[in-house]
């Protein structure tokens, strides 16, 4: 690809304080290379033919005049994707496994054995005993 560049045309009218700016056109031209062949399937196919128009303009001082070239090209696309085998791979992994174990433990406990101590015991009942006095009295 190759790309030409035009400087742009500026003019000024000082009086009206106005600048007229055209911008620049560009002009690209690309070329298309020879086949590169690789190895592989080949396939062949029969499709409709395909159309690419280039248009191309060229500025020269003077007279306008535009001249197009339409030029016919067929361009083919294939586009392979190769995918790769399954693989398996074997693998081998270790887990660790808890198992719970019962052990039988010896433990020194103090153990208080309540002990009986003989006592006295006084019984005390109260009584309540009413006497009679005779008082003497006085008559009038």
């Amino acid at each position: 690809v190759s790309q030409q560049r035009i400087p742009a045309n500026i003019q000024r009218d000082e009086s009206r304080r106005t600048a007229t700016q055209f911008k620049p056109s560009t002009t690209s031209m690309k070329e298309i290379g020879q086949a590169v062949y690789v190895n592989g399937p080949a396939y062949e196919e029969d499709a409709a033919p395909q159309v690419s128009q280039v248009r191309t303009e060229q500025l020269m001082m003077g007279t306008v005049e535009q001249q197009t070239v339409e030029i016919p090209t067929i361009q083919y696309e294939e586009v392979i994707q190769e995918v790769p085998e399954i693989q398996i791979r074997h693998m081998i992994q270790e887990v660790p496994q808890t198992v719970q174990r019962y052990v039988e433990q010896i433990v020194e406990q103090e153990v208080h054995v309540p002990m009986i101590i003989p006592q006295k015991r006084i019984h005390q009942q109260h009584v309540e005993i009413v006497v009679e006095v005779p008082v003497p009295m006085t008559q009038e």
